[in-house]
């Protein structure tokens, strides 16, 4: 089911946990508000979630980490805080599923926890970058390995582009960009038209996702 760039708004609905055969939600680019719901984990068929950019908030409840068939996750671009829970399957997933919550703590993130978290809106965070921006920000560096930041003297990047310019790639996005494109449209240069890439999709997802991390990482495309 997608949903996403809608502009729905208001609180996800309690019903919709009740579709407990459903395998792909995408509620991205709403303006949803509330908490991520706490029975979520009786939706035991999911594959794919999606409720990125939005502005979802609170914890990220433990009952998601029953989905234990769940390949991709998305909760990037939120406000959720708290500690992700230890020892579960959230934490089988990288940063780039939780990126651009700054109150969100311990691992994937970088974020340490403490027992006085202060939460931060990503509204104020960019509030903060437009008072204090002395025009030095950062880009990833694609030809290093493992990926590094480095300043540059650049005063249009804000902390959000930022972060979104330094994460990796991950598969709801790659599979977007893929079958947004003509099917029969000119064929890469090994040969094989777009059409190939979207039938082969379940096959090939992971060996396509992998090469295209290995060029933002070292600068060199896979053959």
């Amino acid at each position: 089911m997608d949903l996403s760039t809608n502009s729905l708004d208001g609180e996800i609905s309690e019903s919709i946990v009740n579709l407990v055969e459903l395998q792909s939600l995408n509620l991205s680019e709403n303006h949803l508000t509330g908490k991520i719901l706490t029975k979520i984990g009786n939706m035991k068929s999911m594959l794919s979630l999606d409720l990125s950019r939005n502005n979802l908030s609170e914890l990220i409840p433990p009952s998601l980490s029953e989905l234990n068939f769940l390949e991709d996750l998305n909760l990037s671009f939120n406000n959720l805080s708290g500690r992700i829970s230890t020892g579960s399957q959230l934490q089988t997933f990288t940063n780039a599923s939780y990126i651009g919550n700054y109150d969100l703590c311990g691992p994937p993130t970088s974020n340490k926890c403490s027992d006085n978290i202060t939460p931060r809106s990503l509204a104020t965070i960019s509030q903060d970058n437009e008072e204090e921006d002395n025009g030095e920000w950062c880009f990833l560096n694609r030809n290093s390995s493992p990926a590094q930041l480095f300043p540059l003297s650049f005063g249009g990047v804000s902390e959000v582009e930022n972060i979104v310019l330094c994460s990796l790639a991950i598969k709801p996005e790659v599979r977007a960009a893929l079958f947004q494109m003509k099917a029969l449209s000119l064929p890469r240069p090994d040969g094989f038209p777009k059409k190939f890439y979207q039938t082969f999709w379940e096959l090939i997802k992971e060996d396509l996702l992998n090469a295209i991390n290995q060029f933002f990482q070292k600068g060199k495309l896979l053959r």
